[in-house]
């Protein structure tokens, strides 16, 4: 049983978290999946693409899936900030102090920055190479809202409540 204790003791570090050399990696792989994550979304939510309603669940289910399978083994999910900085302000509440801001050479501002620059990358992204290709249209919804705005006062009372 000793053996078995001593040989978990040295595999423990290979097998439970990521040991790298710098934060050009981590940084990169966070920007492209949160990246990734935003430029299929406003594929997704398009409404010039005319993906039906009902498949929006579905279709950010299975991105939110294939983000995580593949990018979530590097370093976690790339989708939100919030993921480790919320537990990095509970230890730091909880009696680790500053360390654990520091831990990592200050890995901290990664996971806060890097999503935040995929997020502007994959909107832009989409809106450059795709979203301007895409022939504008009357979309049904809001043509049907301005009609009933621009028409005369007897159609405003259909939104006011009575």
């Amino acid at each position: 049983m000793e053996e078995f204790v001593l040989l978990m003791e040295k595999m423990e570090p290979e097998l439970f978290f990521v040991l790298f050399l710098n934060h050009i990696f981590p940084f990169i792989d966070q920007v492209v999946g949160t990246g990734l994550l935003l430029l299929f979304v406003c594929a997704i939510i398009d409404q010039r693409n005319k993906i039906p309603g009902y498949l929006h669940p579905l279709c950010f289910g299975l991105t939110v899936f294939l983000l995580t399978s593949s990018f979530g083994m590097n370093l976690g999910t790339p989708i939100n900030p919030a993921r480790d900085f919320g537990p990095r302000l509970f230890m730091l509440f909880g009696g680790y102090g500053l360390e654990a801001f520091s831990w990592r050479n200050y890995y901290f501002w990664i996971p806060i920055i890097a999503p935040l620059i995929g997020a502007l990358l994959g909107t832009w992204i989409y809106q450059f190479l795709v979203g301007i290709n895409i022939p504008d249209e009357k979309v049904e919804g809001k043509a049907k809202r301005d009609e009933i705005v621009n028409n005369d006062h007897d159609a405003l009372n259909l939104l006011t409540p009575i």
